[in-house]
């Protein structure tokens, strides 16, 4: 009789925590979505300025990048002032030393690249953590996408991090032929 009685208080005690958990999320959830939709279009007006506004295109109006370890997850158009696009923001993954780096990209319509930002990485901190600093993704401002985007060539690999450094130029150089091949279907 003792066991049955510590198990319904168990199972009370559990119901009512799960209540609790349930109530909980669902009262944050509209506001965790809007501050992460907030933060997506900040970080979006950081890598193309001179948009007004984004729309995203439905993942069935792009292709896949031709590599197993670097994708596209979403494409955003910028419209400019004048409801004409402005250029591409683009996010995509790829795997550095210490796993994904997820990086957002903006392309303006003359192909120059108009900022890069690391959104989330996994890299060594105080080493390939140094990919987010705007002293390694300001080498890619203004570059066309025609330009070689690799280390070495024109881009200079953060000391000590030269897997991740790598990751990130290969990455932006795939997405810039991507860009190249693919723009007219956006416009």
């Amino acid at each position: 009789m003792n066991v049955l009685r510590l198990g319904f208080i168990l199972m009370l005690v559990s119901a009512i925590s799960a209540g609790a958990l349930s109530y909980v999320f669902f009262q944050t959830k509209p506001i965790i979505e809007q501050r992460k939709a907030e933060d997506t279009k900040r970080v979006l007006l950081e890598v193309l300025p001179s948009a007004k506004s984004f729309k995203e295109l439905n993942s069935s109006e792009f292709k896949p990048l031709d590599d197993s370890v670097m994708f596209i997850t979403n494409i955003y158009l910028g419209i400019g002032s004048q409801d004409n696009p402005v250029g591409v923001a683009i996010k995509g993954v790829t795997v550095g030393y210490g796993g994904s780096i997820v990086i957002l990209i903006g392309i303006s319509n003359d192909n120059k690249i108009t900022g890069i930002e690391i959104i989330e990485h996994k890299e060594t901190p105080g080493l390939g953590s140094k990919i987010a600093e705007k002293s390694f993704t300001g080498m890619f401002v203004s570059k066309t996408l025609n330009d070689p985007l690799t280390i070495k060539d024109d881009l200079t690999a953060i000391a000590g991090a030269t897997k991740s450094s790598q990751a990130v130029a290969k990455l932006v150089k795939k997405i810039a032929d991507y860009v190249l091949k693919n723009r007219e279907a956006w416009r």
